[in-house]
């Protein structure tokens, strides 16, 4: 997008922005290496086990690259409800929709919803389908999942019974607070709009502050820049 020149040429009158997570607090990893974490475990537990159920949790749509991701890897078929699956078949992602199967009992992984993804259901869950899979691996992909910390292969599961390892996944395809900021700094808009969590007047007068804080240089930034030369000239 910084790359695109009449971005940079034309005036921004107002922006429309998700303030989903605009707070602080909320930058995630990187998309990437949040699908590669969810690879590994599922690849590692898959190999200890091919009776392996592994179920992603997602909306109507959305987190497509994290189940994707893990079905290439492993090479498995993915088994959605048939409303999801027309809503996938107009996303027009070849590489998913091949994989696609039919009959959950084809698939060894599941995408299933959100609020589903709780041990007491996956655990019911699994019984319908006894004959096929012995245990299940749940990803729980959401920003709402970030703790601060970062995250990786050997992290232990958040819930965890005889049958269910869940794991929640700081993972969103909403901008986190840090490429919020980027993003207004870059395209400067004369009037910022905030879409999420904007209801009343206490915190539309916080999303304000907010923006205004940005028209403001990061002094810590500056100074890890001097830093950085500084240490990079005393090497040398």
């Amino acid at each position: 997008m910084e790359r695109i020149s009449i971005l940079k040429e034309e005036p921004i009158e107002a922006v429309y922005l998700d303030t989903t997570f605009c707070d602080d607090f909320y930058n995630f990893p990187l998309q990437k290496k949040v699908i590669d974490v969810a690879v590994a475990i599922a690849e590692k537990k898959y190999n200890m086990n091919k009776k392996l159920l592994i179920v992603v949790g997602s909306y109507m749509i959305g987190k497509e690259k994290i189940y994707d991701g893990i079905a290439s890897k492993l090479g498995l078929k993915i088994w959605v409800d048939p409303a999801k699956r027309k809503v996938l078949e107009c996303l027009q992602m070849e590489s998913l929709t091949k994989k696609l199967a039919k009959n959950p009992r084809d698939a060894s992984l599941h995408v299933l919803p959100m609020k589903h993804l709780n041990a007491g259901w996956l655990s019911n869950y699994l019984t319908e389908f006894g004959d096929c899979f012995s245990s299940v691996l749940a990803f729980k992909p959401t920003g709402w999942a970030y703790q601060g910390f970062d995250i990786h292969p050997q992290m232990a599961p958040d819930v965890r019974n005889k049958v269910v390892s869940l794991y929640a996944l700081p993972y969103s395809e909403h901008s986190s607070y840090e490429e919020l900021k980027r993003f207004v700094r870059f395209i400067k808009p004369k009037e910022i709009i905030p879409t999420v969590n904007a209801d009343t007047v206490a915190r539309q007068k916080k999303f304000a502050k907010i923006f205004s804080s940005w028209k403001v240089p990061d002094v810590v930034g500056r100074e890890n820049v001097r830093q950085s030369h500084l240490s990079h000239f005393l090497r040398d």
